[in-house]
């Protein structure tokens, strides 16, 4: 990550901009403690300033569940370590506003308000809880910033500031602009981070599947669960799941949860898109052959079939060997026939051996998103994949629009392989009522469980999970859904009286149309491209200078408009966060 950590920043320069490092942790702590987990580690090495000065709070490997906390112990680096830990008492929030305050009284006063030459004299200072005052130190320290750091350095947790809210309370005392919690950042940041809610049995569904194929042994070679699939059981094991359901259901958020488990219980996977605009032949399975590696040793046939589909950089640079070199003559009994050269058939053919060889005898999940999109060529592809015998190294997992997919080309596979054992379709239904009262409970620490508002919301959405995630966006956005007494309250008369955009798309459209010209030129290139692009090239095309446009689309990110994915490489490619929001630019 770019940046340097608050331990290597010049004290001078981190002073004179001391609210805004102040209010951003704050921030990040109130999210946090919102989730129920205390980072029981704050200290300069763990907040990192990103340019132009974004605070950003890192390392949560000693994190942990607020009612849990007390039964790990002592934890933390000593300096900035609250006094009831040391003590071995209950710990909450405020411990680690605690260690916050310690690192603002350094920043203030260039010094750690306890020291010592031994790790036992500075607990002894803490326990003491004796702290000099930073305007003894420097006079010159704004008496609003020095009452804000005692206060949270008090030693009796009951003084300090309950939470993130109350000491922004404190430190906005006599400030001429007060400071906020909450930013469209911070909102978007709750809103999408949501618990994954009313899909547990098809993720448990699609996890035996994948674990069954990839592991097919037996019980022994992988993780407790269902038992593994009988040897007979392979012509009745899936080659391919479908999972359905219309847009902003929840699909894409489903095969990122089961993409995690997957990876946490060592099961490879690789993903693939479809595009609107359709893309190349074959596209997710060429985004797909681009992951696997190549083996030096490939069969002759399948070479000109890969330099056609995935050629190496080398080859698209026109550098596969030196300037003005002559290419060796390949040998007569071991020419491949040019890819051109080969029928529709057998090139398809190809292409479905060049996934299995690339395997190279492991087996894995193969992520195919947004079939309805998917090219003939593709759904030809898949055709073949379906009818071969025996089980492939690939379990492939694809997601669609249902209503969409029947009028494409994936619509004649849908409707050739219905009830076939080889094809499992999984369709997603809208969430209920209790469902999406988790749902938004879950997404802001409400005052009370929010079942009025979810009624509401459920009514107006039919249990739509995006559309669910817009309307609070616009809630919060509005002033509607706000922070009051501790908690969130939806504040209206009634409920009836709640203004709600009347669609998902003008939910979408009321967001982007108020985003600034550079973010907003950043997100209508990527609408235009259609897919992920390097932040090198959104830059040149919407004409803004790099170190701009890496902000727009970092801001964008932060929106939930856009996402991130890194490369192999090490780049980081930006795409839309769903394709709404390309139809609403």
């Amino acid at each position: 990550m770019e940046g340097d950590d608050l331990a290597r920043l010049p004290r001078p320069g981190l002073r004179e901009r001391f609210d805004s490092l102040a209010v951003q942790c704050l921030r990040a702590l109130d999210y946090i403690h919102a989730r129920g987990l205390l980072h029981n580690d704050i200290k300069p090495q763990n907040i990192m300033v990103h340019p132009p000065f974004q605070v950003k709070l890192l390392d949560f490997g000693l994190a942990s569940a607020q009612a849990e906390s007390a039964q790990y112990g002592l934890s933390g680096t000593i300096h900035y370590i609250a006094p009831e830990r040391l003590k071995g008492g209950a710990v909450d929030a405020r411990s680690d506003l605690y260690s916050l305050g310690v690192i603002l009284y350094d920043v203030l006063t260039g010094g750690l308000p306890h020291t010592g030459e031994e790790a036992g004299q500075v607990v002894t200072s803490i326990l003491r809880g004796q702290v000099r005052p930073p305007r003894e130190i420097d006079p010159a320290i704004p008496e609003r910033h020095a009452a804000f750091v005692l206060a949270l350095l008090a030693p009796d947790p009951a003084s300090r500031p309950a939470n993130a809210a109350a000491a922004l309370d404190l430190l906005n005392r006599g400030a001429g602009t007060p400071l906020s919690l909450d930013t469209p950042e911070t909102r978007a940041s709750f809103v999408t981070s949501g618990r994954f809610v009313g899909r547990d049995d098809e993720l448990q569904a699609l996890l035996d599947l994948a674990i069954a194929h990839a592991r097919p042994a037996g019980p022994a070679a992988r993780p407790a669960g269902p038992a593994a699939p009988p040897a007979d059981s392979a012509a009745r094991s899936p080659r391919l799941v479908l999972l359905s359901g219309p847009a902003g259901i929840g699909k894409s958020r489903l095969l990122r949860e089961l993409k995690h488990r997957l990876q946490l219980a060592g099961v490879r996977n690789l993903t693939g898109r479809c595009y609107e605009d359709g893309g190349v032949p074959f596209q997710p399975f060429v985004e797909v052959l681009r992951q696997l590696p190549r083996p030096p040793q490939l069969p002759p046939a399948l070479r000109p079939i890969l330099d056609q589909l995935v050629p190496s950089e080398r080859d698209a640079a026109g550098a596969a060997r030196p300037a003005g070199a002559v290419a060796e003559p390949a040998s007569p009994g071991n020419a491949a026939p040019a890819a051109e050269r080969l029928g529709k058939q057998e090139f398809i053919t190809g292409v479905a051996d060049s996934l299995a060889q690339l395997a190279e005898g492991s087996r894995g999940v193969v992520f195919l998103e947004d079939l309805h999109w998917s090219d003939a060529p593709g759904v030809d592809l898949l055709e073949l994949l379906l009818r071969r015998p025996g089980m492939g190294p690939w379990l492939y997992i694809g997601s669609l629009r249902e209503e969409e997919a029947r009028s494409a080309p994936i619509g004649r596979l849908l409707e050739h392989h219905a009830g076939a054992p080889h094809l499992r379709h999984l369709r997603l239904e809208p969430l209920g009522v209790e469902q999406v009262t988790d749902l938004i409970a879950s997404m802001v620490p409400f005052a009370d469980r929010p079942e009025g508002l979810s009624r509401l919301l459920a009514g107006r959405t039919e249990g739509n999970p995006l559309y669910l995630e817009e309307l609070m966006q616009s809630l919060a956005e509005d002033g509607t859904l706000r922070r009051h007494a501790g908690g969130w309250i939806a504040e209206s008369r009634t409920l009836e009286s709640i203004r709600l955009p009347p669609s998902l798309a003008s939910a979408v459209v009321q967001r982007v149309a108020g985003l600034p010209a550079e973010e907003r030129a950043v997100a209508e290139v990527l609408a235009a491209f259609n897919r992920p692009a390097s932040t090198g090239m959104l830059a040149a095309v919407a004409g803004i200078e790099g170190s701009r446009a890496i902000a727009a689309i970092e801001a964008l990110e932060r929106l939930r408009l856009v996402t991130l994915e890194p490369t192999s490489a090490g780049e980081r490619l930006a795409g839309l966060a769903h394709s709404r929001i390309r139809e609403a630019i």
